[in-house]
């Protein structure tokens, strides 16, 4: 046989393996790869398919179901495996009214809200809100239950006025009485107006101690007096001054 001749053979040789590699590949891999593949197809089919439902959940009463589905609606086009989960958070907490949202996809087609509401502690100046933390929010509808206090101050106090709100109020309920507004002048001076309209003088530096004493007169008989009371300056150390109707000072 010639040279030429046994050259000849040998790409046959070689072309014969190559049916045998996909048999000889573990079957692992081989599972793995059909997996793949199938998740892949899964996949593709999976990315554009569309919200059909929006859930909301949570104790909602100035937030309303329509408002958060409008909000969200632009955010959930791009379909089900693709939407943004956080973009949809800070959307739903971007409303005034909303403290916190949870979001959550729901397999098949459901996007699902976990609303938390603001919880409200009272009104701020002519437009605001406070909610229990002391945070400020400015809703474009106030319509709220008008025996919730009213504080007016300076920026920047709000959460102080909370704190401070909620200890005057743990004091003064001992004798019946309750703020119905606080005030922080921009020299920091403090003032409370009560449920009976007498007006509280705190100053700049106020002590519950202060409070604490005009609480222990008023209960020992200067509520039978409270009528005509229309000021009390509690700024003093070891007393304080009542300014009567009258425009007497005693």
């Amino acid at each position: 046989m010639s040279t030429h001749q046994r050259q000849d053979k040998q790409p046959q040789t070689k072309l014969s393996v190559k049916p045998l590699l996909w048999p000889m590949l573990p079957k692992g891999l081989l599972l793995a790869l059909i997996l793949g593949s199938v998740y892949g197809v899964w996949l593709q089919s999976t990315v554009w398919l569309p919200f059909e439902q929006i859930e909301v959940t949570g104790a909602l009463q100035q937030v309303g179901s329509a408002e958060l589905r409008e909000v969200v609606a632009p955010l959930v086009s791009v379909g089900f495996i693709r939407v943004d989960v956080m973009a949809v958070r800070d959307a739903v907490e971007a409303l005034p009214w909303v403290s916190s949202v949870t979001v959550r996809r729901q397999w098949p087609n459901t996007l699902a809200l976990e609303v938390e509401e603001q919880r409200l502690l009272a009104r701020w100046g002519d437009n605001g809100l406070i909610n229990q933390k002391g945070e400020l929010f400015y809703p474009e509808d106030i319509d709220i239950d008008t025996d919730i206090p009213h504080f007016y101050g300076v920026e920047g106090v709000s959460s102080q006025m909370a704190t401070a709100y909620r200890r005057y109020q743990a004091l003064l309920q001992k004798a019946q009485l309750s703020v119905v507004r606080l005030d922080v002048s921009e020299r920091r001076a403090w003032r409370i107006k009560l449920n009976n309209g007498v007006e509280l003088v705190l100053g700049r530096e106020p002590k519950d101690q202060h409070l604490q004493r005009f609480i222990d007169v008023y209960s020992s008989g200067l509520a039978d007096q409270i009528t005509r009371i229309s000021r009390v300056d509690l700024r003093y150390s070891n007393g304080f001054a009542v300014r009567w109707k009258d425009n007497k000072v005693g």
